[in-house]
């Protein structure tokens, strides 16, 4: 029993079967991943230029320190930190910022929240971070990445959602018509044993379905 189990699970139409559906499963999967990376880069960049024009106004203020602190200041006290985080130290003076602490960062670089002490302000997942001189201090910019995140929310709801039911689809009906072609090539093997024992009445059974099987069935007739 075991046997002829292992014997059906290694025939030609099976495997052929299996291969066919690992490959759509394969090339779905990078399709997604490309995707996923395209976009999520193309976001970025966008991300990017954000945090480059946020600067450039705050840059446009460096001639007054004492203004370009307060400005800082206002914007803080009413940006969410879940969206934007801003963190300017001073040369001079105390830290102006919506969070307690942000690592040092050298140009364009991902921050963890786990990386943030948020001084009990609520924060996104993950951020895209730049930090620059401007005036007298040092200031951080750091732009949500929420976007990306729920993309990836997203995609992973489109796979679980439409290429698994795929996929389960795709393989059983693969393995229907693998295991009825197998079970034609048993059926000709069987008979091929028949005659070839001396058994020259036997016969390979007639079916309605006229394939490349029924063909070397009726040759073997």
């Amino acid at each position: 029993m075991i046997l002829a189990k292992l014997r059906a699970i290694r025939s030609t139409p099976l495997r052929l079967t299996a291969i066919l559906v690992a490959l759509f499963a394969l090339s779905s999967a990078v399709s997604f991943g490309v995707a996923y990376v395209v976009i999520g880069a193309d976001v970025d960049a966008t991300l990017q230029a954000e945090i480059d024009q946020k600067f450039i106004t705050y840059q446009a203020s460096e001639a007054d320190q004492a203004e370009l602190q307060e400005r800082l200041g206002v914007d803080a006290a009413i940006t969410d930190p879940r969206l934007l985080i801003m963190h300017y130290l001073p040369d001079h003076g105390g830290l102006i910022a919506n969070v307690a602490h942000v690592p040092p960062v050298s140009g364009f670089a991902v921050l963890a929240a786990a990386k943030i002490q948020g001084g009990g302000a609520a924060l996104g997942e993950s951020y895209l971070a730049r930090s620059l001189r401007v005036g007298q201090g040092q200031l951080i910019l750091a732009q949500s990445r929420s976007q990306i995140l729920e993309m990836g929310e997203v995609m992973a709801a489109v796979v679980l959602i439409g290429l698994v039911p795929t996929l389960l689809f795709a393989g059983g009906a693969g393995l229907l018509a693998a295991t009825r072609a197998r079970r034609k090539i048993e059926t000709i093997q069987t008979t091929l044993g028949a005659l070839t024992s001396g058994q020259m009445s036997a016969r390979v059974p007639e079916t309605a379905q006229h394939d490349d099987l029924w063909q070397i069935g009726a040759a073997v007739n």
